[in-house]
């Protein structure tokens, strides 16, 4: 891997300019900063951040590097946008993440496919994206649109892995739902030396008979671990039972699944004043050594597949209505939602914050520290752009 980057704007200006020369008004890694720092300041798509800089142009116009009177058009910046290079972008990303403190302590992520849906591939279908999410450090390390299959193709899969593993050596464990409990995704992970955790659901049936027969007097068992937290009204318990040794060696042979160390179960009871319980079971794969993890880590890594939900997804949704914005140009789409992926990492590494606050209460914190000062997107943008994360002092 290269060296570290140290700064946004300085990893916007490695990625190479796919235009032709001519005709050429705005440098590119000018308008690659500035949309992503105005997704930053929640503008939805490109007309949005035309007409937020328009309305700041005077302000951060030559601190970003632009030279003309007026910014850039919204088709200008749909169209630079639409040729940028993902693999480039994903290596200078990298370069600058892996410069922070916080990523190194970022050993287990989680995948998950997401569709965009409102962009489309040359035969018009929706274009899945495979997103990779350190739920340990809550940061978005990498996303990869799919275009030659599903996201379980083994040769998609494999030349993923091998450039996320170049970028993030450090990752020993990847969580998945059940979309990825397949045999060549295992196998892909065992022969880089990973190690795996899925969910089993009904896309495997003789696995997950299997798994349910071994475990079929659990309930009368005393669990391996046990977790019981207040989530608002809600009052989640979680029971967590492991099956190794022997046991799992034969289910290994008779299901032919590479791997397998650990099968688990998770019940999950649901109570709440007024109103009935509700219960779950859940199961779960583990190419892990039971040496090497405690039922109580175990207990924590098997909630790793649903923090892309909550800590990528939902956010994106909610702040920039993703799920609805419409993109006609081709690769637009998915470069966007790739920029909007590397703008929560860098909200959640923002300087000056508590770790423990959620990401939407972040403003409002900041807000508090300006007296006299209501935080607002333009607000938020020079406490972004003036910190050390996007330049060196160049605001």
């Amino acid at each position: 891997m290269a060296a570290p980057i140290a700064t946004l704007l300085d990893a916007f200006s490695q990625i190479d300019d796919p235009r032709k020369p001519r005709g050429v008004r705005h440098p590119y890694s000018s308008l690659l900063a500035l949309t992503f720092l105005g997704l930053l300041c929640r503008q939805t798509d490109r007309a949005s951040i035309q007409r937020w800089a328009e309305d700041h142009w005077r302000t951060f116009k030559d601190a970003l590097g632009f030279t003309r009177k007026k910014p850039p058009h919204a088709t200008t910046i749909s169209r630079a946008l639409a040729r940028c290079s993902l693999e480039q972008f994903r290596d200078v990303f990298a370069r600058w993440l892996t410069s922070r403190p916080q990523t190194a302590a970022a050993i287990t992520a989680a995948v998950d496919g997401k569709t965009s849906k409102q962009g489309h591939d040359a035969e018009g279908d929706p274009i899945p994206m495979l997103n990779v999410f350190a739920h340990e450090v809550n940061l978005g390390l990498a996303q990869f649109p799919v275009t030659d299959g599903k996201p379980t193709e083994p040769q998609a899969l494999k030349s993923g892995l091998n450039e996320l593993l170049d970028h993030y050596p450090f990752l020993r464990l990847f969580t998945g739902d059940a979309l990825f409990c397949q045999r060549p995704w295992a196998q892909v992970l065992l022969e880089a030396d990973r190690d795996f955790l899925f969910a089993v659901k009904d896309n495997q049936p003789e696995l997950l008979e299997a798994i349910k027969t071994s475990f079929h007097n659990a309930a009368e068992e005393p669990p391996d671990a046990k977790t019981v937290e207040k989530k608002g009204v809600e009052i989640p318990t979680r029971r967590l039972w492991v099956r190794e040794g022997e046991e799992v060696d034969y289910l290994r042979e008779t299901t032919h699944f590479p791997g397998i160390n650990l099968i688990l179960r998770v019940d999950v009871e649901i109570t709440q004043a007024g109103a009935p319980s509700r219960s779950e079971t859940r199961y779960l794969i583990a190419s892990l050594s039971p040496d090497e993890v405690s039922p109580k880590r175990l207990m924590t890594l098997v909630r790793g597949p649903w923090s892309v939900e909550n800590g990528l997804h939902f956010l994106k949704d909610r702040w920039w209505d993703e799920d609805r914005q419409w993109s006609c140009r081709r690769g637009l789409a998915e470069r966007l939602a790739t920029l909007r992926d590397a703008a929560l990492t860098a909200l959640r590494l923002l300087p000056g914050v508590e770790d423990d606050l959620p990401i939407r209460a972040r403003a409002d914190h900041l807000s508090r520290k300006l007296p006299k000062v209501k935080l607002c997107p333009t607000r938020f943008f020079f406490l972004i752009a003036r910190s050390s994360l996007f330049s060196r002092g160049r605001f």
